[in-house]
């Protein structure tokens, strides 16, 4: 395979983002207008996970420094310099940060997914690292992208790469598309049966009082453990994986960003059906994941997070869905100084929540079981999908591994 040598600017113009204007802010709520921040910047991707918004008002007055489709958005300031992203279809007139740069218009010799899979890579990321300087808050600045050296292969040769590896991404896509519907169904199940009382056999009283048998109790009556975790010691070389806060998030556990450690955890090791809480700080208290695929290797959390455990006879389901539904609650009740907030044990048992009778719960959690099992099996054969593509991905771009001919279209 022939490679030539280009500098960024000679492929592509490299233009800025553009800061908020004084006064205005971010907003949660959904509008015609994402922005883009460098947290949003990661492997390849834009991540749509916790996009903010910009109000018709604040879009109008830095309305010129948008994006556009394959679009490649790179971090330049702070310890994520270098955090590559091409922009998606869905994107397509997003605002950019001013902590970030776009390299648009691409020449003819340069397919912009292939640069995007290739700057990804961790040794482009170190070498713009290094090119951003080690001050406090590096930068690295729109003169030093372009002078950014690139090794680029033929343009069909860039699109074969770049659609062999397409079709790895369609289909983790796909796949994380069943997990999101999966998950959908079961909470709109939680929701129908639970919360607007349409439970099968179990009719709610005519001023909404709850239906025969059922109780409302505080979510220490059905908990058997409620308690914090560990002040680790971490250790390349330990055996016992400690979640942190950024382990959780929307509502799932990323195990990978872990950290391994020697203390003994001793009964705080985590259980199948337990809940996670994280309980200090801001922007991140609040949030809940329940424990549904366990890792052999035995896991603890940390200080900042909260073990809640359910009773043996409370189906580890529906203690789930009961505790992941309180996030505002927890978020309500945290208590102290700005950037030092803390939930305490005592205000997550004091949840109010809903008791149904036993076989309400049970039929519940039966038909949740399969829906999770099915995402499961799903979220496993990510994994493999995902190292797969990974492993492939240095060897295409080195050269090492020729993909086949793209066939011509008809």
């Amino acid at each position: 395979m022939t490679f030539q040598t280009r500098r960024i600017g000679e492929i592509c113009q490299v233009k800025g983002g553009k800061r908020l204007p004084l006064g205005h802010e971010l907003i949660d709520e959904i509008t015609e207008h994402p922005y883009i921040r460098a947290r949003d910047i990661k492997d390849g991707k834009i991540i749509q996970d916790d996009l903010q918004f910009l109000t018709n008002e604040t879009h109008f007055l830095i309305k010129r420094y948008i994006v556009s489709k394959d679009d490649i958005c790179i971090t330049i300031v702070g310890a994520n310099v270098g955090d590559v992203g091409i922009v998606p279809s869905s994107l397509i007139g997003a605002n950019l940060t001013e902590n970030a740069v776009k390299l648009t218009s691409f020449s003819s010799e340069c397919d912009p997914i292939y640069l995007a899979l290739l700057l990804s890579q961790s040794s482009y990321k170190y070498i713009m690292q290094l090119m951003a300087g080690g001050a406090a808050q590096p930068k690295l600045g729109i003169y030093k992208v372009e002078e950014l050296k690139v090794q680029l292969p033929s343009l069909p040769l860039q699109r074969q790469i770049a659609a062999v590896l397409g079709r790895y991404d369609a289909l983790l896509e796909n796949y994380q598309t069943q997990v999101a519907t999966l998950e959908g169904l079961a909470q709109e199940l939680y929701q129908e049966w639970f919360v607007r009382g349409r439970c099968p056999g179990a009719a709610a009283g005519p001023n909404g009082e709850l239906p025969a048998g059922w109780e409302a109790i505080e979510l220490s009556t059905i908990s058997a453990v409620i308690q914090r975790g560990i002040t680790p010691s971490y250790d390349d070389e330990g055996e016992i994986l400690c979640l942190n806060q950024r382990c959780i998030r929307e509502k799932k556990i990323d195990y990978a960003t872990g950290r391994l450690q020697v203390k003994n955890p001793g009964k705080k090791v985590i259980q199948f059906g337990d809940v996670l809480i994280n309980s200090t700080g801001e922007g991140t208290l609040g949030r809940t994941a329940q424990v549904y695929n366990l890792l052999e290797e035995p896991t603890t959390v940390d200080t900042h997070v909260t073990i809640a455990r359910p009773l043996p006879e409370i189906p580890v389901e529906y203690y789930g869905y009961v505790v992941t539904e309180q996030e505002e609650y927890f978020v309500s009740m945290a208590l102290g100084a700005t950037g030092q907030t803390e939930l305490s044990r005592e205000a997550i048992g004091q949840a109010k929540v809903v008791l149904p009778t036993a076989e309400a719960m049970q039929r519940f959690s039966q038909l949740v079981n399969s829906m999770k099992k099915k995402a499961i099996v799903l979220l496993d054969q990510m994994v493999t999908l995902r190292a797969t593509r990974d492993a492939l991905l240095p060897r295409l771009l080195s050269g090492q591994l020729l993909p086949a001919p793209i066939p011509p279209t008809a």
